[in-house]
């Protein structure tokens, strides 16, 4: 399957980014039975997903290894590269100033928080310098970006390291200006 660039955002915030964007709904049927069992279903799941996000364990505990490096329920935004492996929290993002330079599966990344759209977001940086400003369509001071389609966003912790355990977190690259040295020795960072 082909993977799409994602974002993970509020309804609120989609129809900011997107005044003419077209949200899909479920028509509800026309069979009286059908709709009750329907908003019988719906009532369980929305009960189960409220729980799930409340609780500070899992409430299917299905998964076959538990990474402690981080709590179960973080929110997470992964990336895959090859055999390379790097989730993001938000809070680190903010952290370093709402954007990160890494590097994953020896491409150049960029992630980058925008607080008036509420969502992060990922960008192959192929300027060959640091990016130190992006916005929610992929701006940047070095130009127009291409979004990283293999993001996975916003999920749980314990769902992202049980597909990819040997994932590193809030990995941090410094690129290179032509003729720059960082002083950053990367050397111990996992490369695909």
């Amino acid at each position: 399957m082909q993977p799409w660039p994602t974002y993970r955002m509020t309804f609120r915030t989609f129809q900011k980014a997107y005044p003419d964007g077209t949200v899909f709904l479920n028509k509800p049927s026309p069979n009286l039975l059908l709709r009750l069992f329907d908003l019988a279903t719906g009532t369980v799941f929305d009960a189960s997903i409220a729980r799930q996000h409340n609780e500070a364990k899992p409430i299917m505990d299905n998964m076959s290894s538990h990474d402690d490096r981080l709590p179960a329920k973080t929110y997470v935004w992964g990336i895959d590269i090859g055999d390379d492996a790097v989730c993001f929290t938000k809070d680190f993002v903010v952290e370093q100033g709402n954007v990160v330079n890494a590097r994953i599966g020896n491409r150049d990344i960029v992630l980058g928080w925008d607080p008036v759209y509420e969502s992060l977001g990922a960008w192959y940086n192929d300027s060959g310098s640091p990016i130190t400003r992006i916005d929610f369509r992929g701006q940047s001071n070095q130009g127009s970006l291409m979004r990283v389609e293999r993001l996975k966003a916003g999920l749980f912790w314990h769902v992202w390291s049980e597909f990819y355990p040997h994932t590193d977190i809030n990995r941090v690259h410094d690129v290179k200006t032509p003729g720059e040295e960082t002083g950053v020795d990367d050397t111990d960072k996992p490369r695909a």
